[in-house]
């Protein structure tokens, strides 16, 4: 058959002119055929698209949300909404992961704060949560990044689930009141349907995939907004408490038994006076210059307790090369800064 045909070869097959393979092959758009016995006007057919991109443009969709769709719908995106800055932001601010802390840690949390935080916190009060945070990171930034990094992964779980579900219901809903089903990146209808259409529109010598386009074109129905509103997919419900929990809970208890520990070998305060010495001019995770005639730039990446050093990583202002990572004593620190030449740096 002669491209343009689809109308008059539905139309023969009803008639019991040519049967379901042939009519497969009057239109390459046409996946499959179930064919009915007892009426053939109810028999099915599958309308394959090359991909979402060419269904998503057919209904209407725009570039951001077929997009969207499919980076909430593949099983193997690993698309995160809630990236982890935010995350620790929203931490640093008293919200995040303060509200799903169940009361195993929130006890914790309690307990930590009578034994190293100077002022009263008040777990309930906005403002005090934000203080008590920005002090946990300063101190126990491993500790606290693990606790940020799981709940932010555990949230776009749930974001991308909620997202999932809006998606397809509204997908579904909106094939739905043209009678047609969603099939995949495709759609199910009947013959009968499709014969219809053809003729409610009055277009006999179009394909099926133009004729779909002008049935969606000439409604005034919209769909998706959906990459705009992306932050608006969110359910307590599914969010997983208790997997975040149990991580959350092993940072803290690591932080407890860190804080026992320097209490009983009579050091509680010597870790925490040399990170505030050396967080006084240099905030942790900002890139700075070492100042004495140098082209490298350094970050503070952490302090590590046990050893009573600081995390470094260095590299070159400009230019390709890696990044060094070391530990690096406070003294050490301070002539890195103000006595380079002391350092072999020539091969970063």
């Amino acid at each position: 058959m002669e491209p343009g045909d689809s109308f008059f070869a539905l139309r023969k097959f009803v008639k019991g002119k040519i049967n379901q393979y042939e009519l497969e092959g009057a239109d390459k758009s046409i996946g499959r055929v179930i064919a009915s016995r007892e009426n053939p006007a109810l028999s099915k057919v599958i309308i394959e698209f090359t991909d979402m991109n060419e269904f998503g443009k057919i209904i209407g969709l725009d570039d951001d949300d077929i997009w969207f769709e499919q980076a909430i719908n593949n099983p193997y995106n690993t698309y995160d909404i809630q990236d982890s800055s935010a995350s620790e932001q929203d931490f640093l601010d008293g919200y995040g992961p303060w509200y799903n802390f169940d009361s195993d840690n929130k006890e914790l949390l309690q307990r930590i704060s009578k034994l190293i935080y100077s002022k009263k916190f008040d777990y309930e009060d906005e403002e005090d949560r934000a203080g008590f945070a920005v002090f946990l990171e300063k101190y126990y930034p491993r500790e606290i990044g693990s606790i940020v990094i799981d709940w932010t992964h555990e949230k776009n779980i749930e974001i991308r689930h909620v997202a999932s579900e809006h998606v397809n219901s509204e997908l579904n809903n909106f094939l739905g009141d043209f009678g047609f089903q969603r099939h995949g990146d495709g759609i199910k209808t009947t013959v009968g349907d499709l014969i219809s259409n053809f003729i409610q529109y009055n277009v006999p010598h179009v394909s099926i995939k133009k004729l779909l386009k002008t049935i969606f074109q000439d409604s005034n129905r919209t769909i998706g907004g959906w990459d705009e509103d992306r932050f608006e997919y969110q359910d307590d419900d599914v969010f997983d408490n208790e997997s975040f929990n149990k991580e959350a809970n092993r940072s803290l208890e690591k932080i407890l038994e860190r804080i026992e520990e320097d209490y009983e070998s009579g050091d509680s305060n010597t870790f925490m006076d040399m990170i505030d010495r050396v967080t006084k001019k240099h905030k942790i995770g900002i890139w700075y210059e070492i100042p004495k005639g140098s082209d490298l730039i350094f970050r503070i990446d952490g302090f590590d307790r046990e050893t009573k050093k600081i995390d470094i990583s260095l590299k070159k202002k400009k230019g390709m090369s890696g990044i060094n990572k070391f530990k690096i004593s406070e003294d050490g620190f301070n002539k890195l800064l103000y006595q380079p030449e002391l350092f072999n740096l020539v091969e970063l």
